[in-house]
């Protein structure tokens, strides 16, 4: 479970804001369960936000590894980085879940972590929206979580550098951070130079 847009300032103060939660909610689900299961054993290795498994220049065997370590599966752990910060009893929220075209599996996989996040005291209230809908709550910053199955996405680096940093991109677009420092670096990247 990755966790895009929780470093939006919109969401201070919700317990997602806070590192230690994040990490308590993804290594409560058994990622490995899930792929066994869901996807009958043919899902892709989980990978750091924004990158592919066998993307060029990048060294899938290592953060296959990496993703494998920092998200290892630990319920016990999870529900002591609940207690650190502060959510011994748990919280609750809504996680709002828009299925895509050809990516009908997300309201199945909304349950399951329902059930793993449920069993560290943090119950959800799963709701179904449409893809219009989804956009709107999310422009609005009207949500606690959304899951949503991403297309195939262009690997092109400073496509996705400038979609996900750039400032021209804050809500309505992609940085859903509202970072604000990179425009300078970003713009230069995109340059082209006529030799």
């Amino acid at each position: 479970i990755q966790f895009h847009g929780a470093y939006d300032p919109r969401v201070k103060g919700m317990p997602i804001a806070d590192i230690r939660v994040r990490e308590a909610l993804a290594i409560a689900v058994n990622q490995d369960e899930i792929s066994k299961t869901l996807f009958y054993g043919k899902a892709l290795p989980l990978m750091p936000p924004r990158v592919l498994y066998g993307q060029d220049d990048i060294d899938s065997d290592y953060w296959v590894q990496f993703c494998k370590q920092f998200y290892a599966y630990d319920p016990t752990k999870a529900k002591k980085l609940l207690a650190d910060a502060g959510y011994q009893n748990g919280f609750s929220f809504k996680l709002y879940v828009t299925p895509q075209a050809g990516m009908d599996y997300v309201d199945k996989l909304a349950i399951i972590v329902q059930s793993y996040w449920k069993a560290i005291g943090v119950p959800i209230d799963v709701k179904l929206l449409e893809s219009a809908l989804s956009t709107e709550r999310r422009n609005k910053g009207d949500y606690d979580i959304f899951f949503q199955g991403g297309g195939n996405h262009v690997l092109e680096p400073a496509y996705q550098a400038v979609r996900y940093y750039h400032s021209a991109n804050i809500p309505p677009g992609n940085n859903n951070s509202s970072y604000t420092r990179a425009d300078a670096i970003l713009e230069r990247l995109v340059t082209s130079f006529d030799p």
